[in-house]
């Protein structure tokens, strides 16, 4: 009779404790947020030599597209600090100049391709506010060599004031924006994928920051960013320097390296910057550094990672309110590999201009110019988007 009992009350209190659960859960769910964007996004891009843009062999010196995009992103209210995210984003195609110009098979660089929806993120979260979180899925990244989206796990530490332990693994990746989406998410390294580590360390005004990535038959990354800030409210200064090797798989290419150095002075007060930099790569090539993603200032940047690249820039912002004006400008020498080693030139120019209408919505413009020493690869585009954010 006592174990009928015992019976019945451990039925009753998993019941009670189930029931508690799901209403808990129902909770979370209702509790959640979303967020996404409407927009519409065009390019237009004018060559300096007659180019064939397409299997029916159209012929002209201009090419251009435009391309209105949704996406919707919801992730639910953290229970027990667990918390679950789900996002889908689309596109489509409703104009081209010439057949292919918005798949990007001919004529266009960034590559959206026509008529796709993805599932960009969906993912599981754990978050404890001052110790870091960890999240597994479908996601967004921003790491130096690691960037738009990945199907992996991502660990963050924040163990004391001041420092940021961060721990990947991509096993696949894909690239989402305005103006390129991935036909899908896709291996980043066969079955192996890519891992990650990178510390994030701040004490008065210097940062450390060394990372490294491995990548099995692929490549190894170590490298390390240092970053001096000074200054206050009137006037700031931020100097950064930044060195990076690569060790490939000598089935796979050669290995490289790639140095960064860049001032930038800011007067907070009056919403203006101006910096310069310099960036080169070995002799031999990148190797492979950039394969998953990369943090150039360049907008276009066709040769920047280039054997032997070596890139001089400078650029200035202001922002006053709504409005938001930049410039760039940039060289870039680099290797043409061929029987003999030639020296090529690509100057870049960038000019942009972002306006906030109202909360939410925004406009952006932006112009670049490239002239290379071969006719054919230089060019004007320019791009333009309207989105509304929410």
């Amino acid at each position: 009779m006592n174990k009928k009992i015992l019976w019945m009350a451990l039925c009753l209190s998993s019941s009670c404790v189930m029931a508690d659960f799901t209403q808990e859960l129902e909770d979370s769910l209702k509790k959640g947020s979303a967020s996404g964007h409407l927009g519409i996004y065009g390019q237009l891009k004018n060559f300096k030599e007659t180019q064939t843009f397409n299997t029916l062999n159209e012929m002209g010196k201009g090419s251009a597209y435009l391309s209105p995009s949704a996406s919707i992103v919801y992730e639910s209210s953290p229970l027990h600090f667990v918390s679950l995210g789900a996002g889908v984003w689309s596109n489509i195609d409703i104009y081209e100049k010439n057949k292919g110009d918005y798949d990007g098979a001919f004529g266009n660089a960034e590559g959206i391709l026509a008529n796709n929806s993805t599932a960009h993120q969906l993912f599981v979260k754990a978050e404890h506010p001052g110790y870091g979180f960890v999240k597994v899925g479908r996601q967004d990244v921003n790491l130096e060599w690691l960037t738009d989206y990945i199907q992996g796990a991502v660990i963050n530490l924040t163990p004391m004031d001041g420092l940021s332990i961060t721990a990947g693994w991509a096993g696949k990746h894909a690239v989402v924006d305005f103006d390129e989406v991935s036909v899908q998410f896709t291996d980043t390294n066969a079955s192996d994928g890519v891992y990650v580590a990178d510390i994030q360390y701040k004490v008065g005004f210097l940062t450390l920051n060394p990372y490294y990535y491995f990548a099995n038959h692929l490549v190894q990354i170590p490298g390390a960013k240092v970053g001096l800030e000074i200054g206050n409210e009137a006037f700031a200064s931020h100097t950064l320097a930044h060195y990076a090797l690569s060790n490939v798989d000598t089935l796979m290419g050669e290995d490289g390296s790639y140095l960064n150095v860049e001032e930038t002075i800011t007067l907070p007060s009056i919403g203006f910057h101006i910096g310069a930099g310099y960036a080169q790569v070995d002799k031999k090539g990148s190797g492979l550094i950039e394969t998953f993603g990369d943090q150039s200032r360049l907008e276009e940047g066709n040769h920047y990672f280039d054997p032997n690249a070596k890139t001089i820039y400078g650029f200035i912002g202001y922002s006053l309110n709504a409005l938001e004006l930049s410039a760039l400008y940039a060289q870039t020498k680099y290797d043409v590999l061929s029987t003999q080693t030639i020296t090529q030139t690509e100057n870049e120019i960038n000019a942009g201009i972002g306006y906030e209408f109202f909360k939410g919505l925004s406009g952006n413009l932006l112009y670049a110019h490239i002239k290379n020493d071969i006719k054919a690869e230089s060019y004007d585009v320019f791009k333009a988007k309207i989105a509304y954010e929410f």
